[in-house]
């Protein structure tokens, strides 16, 4: 997995009720990060998955872009100003937690 690329994860229940908080808290219409708090590259989120699914963090090698060649190219550092006065989302590694104990 790719470790020198960072972003934010999101997970789409968080990311509904980030959505319905802000139509019922009426903030002014513009942009808003809809991603949950915190960065991570895409090898520790790997880690991170195997390790709460009880699977072990070996299983993840990391490699550089350069290593893991896509179509579309992919920015080193895509996290998010969080700062917009709106609430904000849970972190990833919470989010991740939660889902993964979801039945």
């Amino acid at each position: 997995m790719v470790e020198d690329q960072r972003g934010q994860p999101a997970w789409t229940r968080d990311l509904c009720e980030f959505i319905v908080a802000l139509v019922n808290t009426e903030v002014p219409g513009g942009s808003y990060p809809g991603t949950n708090e915190g960065e991570v590259t895409r090898y520790d989120l790997a880690r991170a998955i195997f390790t709460l699914a009880d699977l072990g963090s070996e299983r993840a090698s990391p490699c550089t872009t350069t290593g893991f060649p896509l179509q579309a190219p992919r920015p080193a550092y895509s996290v998010l100003d969080h700062a917009a006065g709106v609430p904000a989302m849970p972190t990833w590694h919470d989010a991740l937690q939660r889902y993964l104990s979801v039945p």
